[in-house]
């Protein structure tokens, strides 16, 4: 049971952790710019999600909000990806 719970808290700690959109150019002046652009068309083709119940999601929902998320992320970060940018963790 010790085990369980010191991995559970490692994969939050690690889901915590942020990091940054950066060119290998270094020139990051469109930043804002290409991140609301790409951040648009991730939620324009894939809008996440937003169960009935604000507190939980239903059994029947829960797969419908989480495909949703990592849809709408996967977008996003490819959008950034093409647009030369890479994502360096802190």
């Amino acid at each position: 049971m010790k085990k369980f719970f010191y991995i559970t808290i490692l994969l939050i700690l690690v889901s915590c952790a942020t990091g940054t959109w950066e060119k290998r150019s270094g020139n990051t002046s469109n930043l804002k710019y290409d991140s609301g652009y790409c951040q648009s068309l991730a939620n324009s083709r894939y809008p996440i999600y937003i169960c009935r119940n604000p507190l939980m999601c239903a059994p029947d929902e829960t797969n419908k909000a989480i495909s949703s998320i990592t849809q709408n992320t996967a977008t996003f970060d490819n959008c950034m990806y093409t647009k030369g940018y890479f994502y360096r963790k802190n």
